[in-house]
């Protein structure tokens, strides 16, 4: 029985050697494993070539462009009236088919007395603003600027005294 206990705490103390392995270094200190660093790598330079310009109106270039209609898909519709008591000017925007592709719409107003003014005007249908008129001729004039750049005065009106007739 001596032999086999033997036999059996031999084997034990060998199977424990076997699994534990070699697990510290020569001088029993681990020492950490070097890792690499990543080293940033600048993007490539790629040639850009120019692409045809699209010709674009300065915001007050726009005023002395003739009346252009944009096309058909993209059109917007304005209403300016006076209001022959109060000689208000009133612009009123009333959608259309651009109606979610405007990026701004400005009306100008020049008055019979020199006064020269110009007010956003918002692209909900129903937008409006207001001007100060005079008894006499205002011009009113309405520019529109898509979100893709392109830009059109799309009405140039002289809005004129009517004489009240009683």
């Amino acid at each position: 029985m001596k032999v086999n206990c033997i036999i059996i705490l031999g084997l034990f103390l060998a199977i424990a050697v076997l699994f534990a392995g070699c697990t510290g270094s020569e001088s029993g200190i681990t020492q950490p494993v070097p890792q690499e660093t990543p080293v940033a790598t600048p993007a490539p330079v790629v040639p850009v070539e120019t692409i045809a310009e699209v010709t674009q109106v300065p915001v007050d270039a726009i005023w002395d462009q003739p009346v252009t209609e944009p096309p058909a898909d993209i059109s917007v519709s304005i209403t300016v009236q006076k209001d022959q008591v109060f000689d208000t000017i009133i612009a009123t925007f009333n959608g259309g088919f651009g109606q979610s592709l405007v990026s701004a719409i400005q009306v100008r107003v020049i008055t019979s007395d020199g006064r020269d003014e110009i007010q956003p005007l918002g692209s909900n249908t129903g937008d409006n603003i207001q001007f100060v008129g005079t008894s006499q001729e205002d011009e009113v004039m309405v520019a529109v600027w898509y979100m893709n750049g392109d830009s059109y005065k799309i009405s140039d009106q002289v809005l004129g005294f009517q004489p009240v007739v009683s």
